[in-house]
């Protein structure tokens, strides 16, 4: 696994730079929390912005969040994840071996990239027959040109069954025929 990850740009420059961010991706997904770490001279202009266009964050939350980030539970639970996610990418690369994937060792998510005459949506169809959902790279595009290719996420099947279902996707993806 990566070591620790580079310093947010808001490290380097803090005096212009907004530094924004949640805990329902990393700590756990009903955390609806966020915080946000912002110069000085927009503090006042964004608290305006957020007390005119949001609803705070339930009290219980703020405190639970807040201790949490406090005592070292969060920065636990998001070691436990990538720990969590690197053991996923171990198996990945194992089960996918030989197919062309990328991904970050510590990431829930796995590029797959497609053989040239596998369209992204007939997989998808294939493997969602199979019982397993997958997301088409169009999705995620952000240019006119789509890779052809697919988005996995390894979180979602427990860890025990994540090997027979990636065996299950690359038998049916090599069923794919030319």
């Amino acid at each position: 696994m990566e070591a620790a990850p580079p310093p947010p740009l808001h490290a380097l420059a803090p005096e212009r730079t907004c530094y924004v961010a949640g805990l329902s991706k990393s700590v756990a997904p009903g955390l609806r929390f966020g915080y946000a770490v912002l110069p000085d001279h927009l503090l006042r202009a964004a608290t305006t912005s957020l007390r005119a266009t949001a609803w705070g964050a339930p009290g219980l939350i703020t405190a639970l969040a807040t201790g949490w980030l406090a005592d070292g539970t969060v920065a636990r639970l998001e070691r436990d994840r990538r720990t969590d996610a690197a053991a996923r990418q171990t198996i990945a690369r194992t089960a996918l071996a030989g197919l062309t994937t990328t991904a970050h060792p510590a990431s829930y998510i796995l590029w797959l990239t497609l053989e040239p005459h596998q369209r992204p949506d007939h997989a998808a169809a294939a493997l969602a027959a199979e019982g397993i959902l997958i997301s088409t790279a169009d999705a995620f595009a952000t240019t006119p040109h789509h890779p052809n290719a697919l988005r996995l996420a390894l979180a979602t099947p427990p860890l025990p069954a994540l090997p027979a279902v990636l065996a299950r996707l690359r038998t049916t993806l090599e069923a794919i025929a030319p």
